[in-house]
């Protein structure tokens, strides 16, 4: 192989070297508890790379809800969180609060499925599941209580980023405008430093 070949694009190189670093744990674990890769027991092992619902979940109702309402928020928050005329985060700190947000949805959202709250962070490893022989509990997603997941998170965080867009500029930041704000002179949106001459 040559030194400047690189992978497939479709291929996540995450979940490759995550598989690559953790190959022989999660086949002695697949093989202490007598799992086999593909059918509806290897969830634990496959559970590494995508999301999947809980066991207490029986429909595709409730991870559907689940993902559109966290993506709602997150995209909210972010929204919140970047918008000048909300007093915005300076722009040095912006992304370690969105780094917190995001943890914030993840430890509210993240029980019933996983919280994909994004379709690449879903799809790619899902399809690296596949090809590694998970088979149909990656593609299309059959887990025994919850068959055919595969678009709900990719479906679900669209549609809720939409939703948490539309609230955020509907209910927050038209009422922003509505009381006159302005953007802060000092604010600094794109993190350099203006000087004045």
């Amino acid at each position: 192989m040559s030194p400047h070949a690189r992978l497939p694009r479709f291929l996540p190189p995450g979940a490759l070297l995550v598989y690559i670093v953790y190959k022989g744990a999660i086949d002695s674990y697949e093989r202490a508890h007598h799992i086999v890769r593909g059918e509806a027991s290897s969830v634990p092992t496959y559970s590494i790379f995508a999301t999947f619902p809980a066991k207490y979940l029986g429909s595709w109702l409730g991870p559907l809800i689940d993902q559109v309402v966290g993506t709602a928020f997150l995209v909210a928050f972010v929204f919140a969180v970047v918008d000048e005329l909300n007093q915005a985060v300076r722009a040095n700190l912006a992304p370690i609060v969105v780094g917190f947000v995001v943890v914030a949805v993840g430890i509210s959202f993240g029980a019933n499925a996983g919280y994909a709250i994004n379709p690449a962070r879903d799809f790619g490893p899902r399809l690296f599941a596949w090809i590694a022989g998970w088979g149909e509990v990656a593609i299309p997603g059959n887990y025994g209580n919850v068959s055919g997941y595969l678009w709900i998170p990719i479906v679900g965080p669209i549609l809720g980023g939409l939703i948490g867009a539309l609230v955020y500029d509907l209910v927050i930041r038209d009422t922003l405008l509505a009381r006159g704000e302005t953007p802060e002179a000092e604010l600094e949106t794109r993190g350099r430093t203006v000087e004045e001459h």
